[in-house]
């Protein structure tokens, strides 16, 4: 049983107790036939009053404000009948209701005890027994209100912390799953990308040329086993344990120190890498990763899309942060004037993602004579800011 129900039969046995009790009262000091109707009906109306005075006590209060005006007009003696209810009705008014009606319900039962004293309040014993209670049940009452509301805050206030914790944990989980998206589609569009050329290659030559065949299913093993090694370091962070004494190791993200196993890997799908670079030593390992997946993707993008076999990368350290352009000049037989298009898909939107998600920025745009040049600037923490 709830408390909240064994409070409302306490109140509910407590009013036909009362009920029985005015009602005998009243009966003793009725004297007519009027009087004794009065009784009856005044009994069950305080009783009422007491066992649902949780239910609007507002009302309540105002009906036993007029039960003692009734009560003093036939039977001025038992008056105090209609009294004493007030001390519980007006509890539950003050802890119930607006700060207002309780001043109100106060302000009806101490003018309601006082009308017992007129008109020559020469008997002060009612108004000296039941303003005080009066006073004192109405101060608990709203007490208790004032308390009721504070929790109700506090409890707001923790839904509320409970709700935004809720909403950083899916922006977080959101990021995640941007991060891994990224990671997946590097790995995958450069390796496929490479096996994808190679076999094509391989189906040309096939019967035709045995070394150069042999040659292109090698760089397809090689290019696959290294894919999948990459997949399984990654899905071997996302099924890490949580406790790190039973956690597996986690191996080293790839690097600027990996930029010459890649050139090797798109050397053999024929597109010849020239670095110009300085040296990458000193560099946060989430600024060298973030360096290398554009570079990657800028590369894989080359390779695929356009049929340049030759392409350039250079990296420039300055006082903000770490600097990378990625060219390509397209086709040898490119008429001059032409302007590659761009072409929107994922990879560009991916490495704009991840230069944005350092603090660097991004751009990529077709080169007037052919071709196609990438730039990025990617901050590196502790760097001076450069202001232009």
């Amino acid at each position: 049983m709830s408390e909240r129900r064994f409070w409302s039969r306490v109140d509910l046995a407590l009013g036909v107790w009362y009920a029985v009790l005015a009602g005998l009262i009243l009966l003793n000091e009725s004297s007519t036939g009027i009087g004794a109707a009065l009784a009856l009906v005044g009994s069950v109306t305080f009783g009422a009053s007491i066992g649902w005075r949780r239910r609007q006590p507002i009302a309540w209060v105002a009906v036993l404000a007029i039960g003692t005006v009734v009560c003093q007009m036939v039977e001025p003696r038992a008056t105090s009948v209609a009294l004493a209810p007030l001390v519980l009705v007006l509890y539950s008014a003050a802890a119930q209701s607006q700060f207002g009606w309780g001043v109100a319900a106060v302000g009806a039962a101490v003018t309601a005890a006082w009308l017992t004293a007129l008109p020559d309040l020469r008997h002060l014993g009612a108004v000296a027994l039941f303003v005080p209670a009066y006073l004192v049940s109405w101060t608990l009452g709203l007490a208790a209100n004032l308390q009721r509301r504070d929790l109700g805050r506090r409890l707001a206030g923790e839904r509320r912390l409970r709700q935004a914790e809720v909403e950083r944990a899916e922006l977080e989980l959101a990021r995640v799953r941007l991060n891994i998206a990224r990671e997946l589609h590097d790995v995958v569009a450069h390796g496929i990308s490479l096996i994808t050329v190679q076999a094509g290659f391989g189906g040309l030559v096939v019967g035709n040329d045995t070394e150069a065949t042999r040659s292109a299913l090698s760089i397809i093993e090689v290019t696959g086993r290294q894919t999948l090694i990459e997949l399984r370091q990654l899905l071997t962070v996302l099924r890490q344990s949580p406790d790190p004494a039973t956690a597996a190791p986690a191996s080293p993200a790839a690097g600027l120190d990996d930029l010459a196993q890649l050139a090797a890997s798109l050397e053999a799908a024929g597109l010849t890498v020239c670095f110009d670079s300085e040296d990458p030593s000193g560099l946060e390992p989430m600024v060298q990763l973030t360096a290398y997946r554009i570079i990657q993707e800028a590369l894989t993008n080359v390779l695929r899309h356009s049929e340049a076999n030759h392409a350039t990368v250079t990296m420039r350290r300055d006082d903000a942060g770490l600097c990378l352009t990625i060219r390509d000049a397209g086709a040898t037989a490119t008429p001059p004037g032409t302007v590659t298009p761009i072409v929107a898909g994922h990879g560009l939107l991916g490495m704009r993602e991840r230069a944005a998600s350092m603090g660097g920025r991004l751009t990529a745009s077709p080169m007037p004579g052919g071709g196609f040049q990438v730039t990025c600037h990617l901050p590196i923490p502790g760097a001076r800011l450069v202001t232009p």
